[in-house]
């Protein structure tokens, strides 16, 4: 049937709220947004965080087990640790240069009395205690080892 004029004047009391809306509700959308963005921002205040107390403690969140106690020089590259006796036997009457292919450069160089003393560390071990000998000094005369103190 044909509408007429006066068939939509009634229509204002049939929408309490205006007529339906069509497609999604704004107001979930913006629940959704705001929950999500929480999220996120929950999940990288954590991740932050978490590298911040790692940072700060020095040390990662596990640490990682103990080394094994070092039987070489602290510093330099990987040398043999003789014990006392072998040390005496492979450099006494060693020349300068012998002592430097075996033992390599010394960590310091000095003089006693005129003749040179080079200074190791780390290169030899007490047999009385069974740890390394912090110093070993190799003294030299007429260009040959003459004495090795420990």
């Amino acid at each position: 049937m044909p509408r007429r004029d006066y068939d939509h004047a009634d229509e204002r009391d049939d929408y309490r709220d205006g007529p339906p809306r069509k497609g999604p509700n704004v107001v979930v959308w913006v629940v959704v947004g705001v929950v999500l963005v929480a999220v996120l921002a929950a999940g990288l205040a954590g991740c932050i965080g978490y590298a911040f107390v790692a940072r700060t403690a020095g040390r990662p969140a596990v640490a990682p087990p103990a080394p094994p106690a070092p039987t070489v020089a602290p510093a330099g590259p990987m040398k043999r640790v003789y014990n006392r006796d072998e040390l005496r036997t492979a450099v006494m009457a060693k020349t300068m240069e012998e002592v430097k292919a075996l033992l390599g450069a010394p960590l310091r160089s000095w003089e006693s009395d005129g003749d040179p003393v080079w200074t190791y560390e780390g290169i030899s071990r007490d047999p009385a205690s069974g740890t390394n000998d912090r110093i070993v000094n190799v003294f030299f005369a007429d260009g040959k080892v003459v004495k090795i103190g420990f």
